[in-house]
């Protein structure tokens, strides 16, 4: 569940804050529909390593209009309250559809 967003996710997702918190964050991030954030308390390993890799992910805006997105994700505490941090950051496609160089 998305807990809190600041400004600058509101101007990306077209959401006011108010519309967001307490909401899945599958409404963002519909891959995250089927993908456990937590596993036993702490980030799942398998998330954590696609984003540590620069995986696209697929971000949905207020609109329906969607684009390509890395997920930085970081762990809040380590007292398995499940408490996460995810920076949202559009990328760029290139012409192949991969990363680049």
């Amino acid at each position: 569940m998305v807990c809190d967003c600041n400004g600058a996710s509101e101007a990306l997702f077209g959401y006011r804050r108010s519309e967001l918190v307490w909401r899945h964050i599958s409404m963002l991030l519909p891959q995250f529909e089927e993908i456990d954030l937590m596993q036993n308390g702490q980030p799942n390993p398998h998330l954590f390593f696609l984003c540590h890799v620069g995986f696209r992910f697929r971000a949905v805006t207020q609109d329906g209009s969607d684009f390509t997105s890395e997920i930085f994700l970081n762990c809040l505490d380590n007292a398995g309250h499940g408490r996460l941090s995810l920076i949202v950051r559009p990328v760029a496609e290139t012409a192949d559809g991969g990363r680049g160089s």
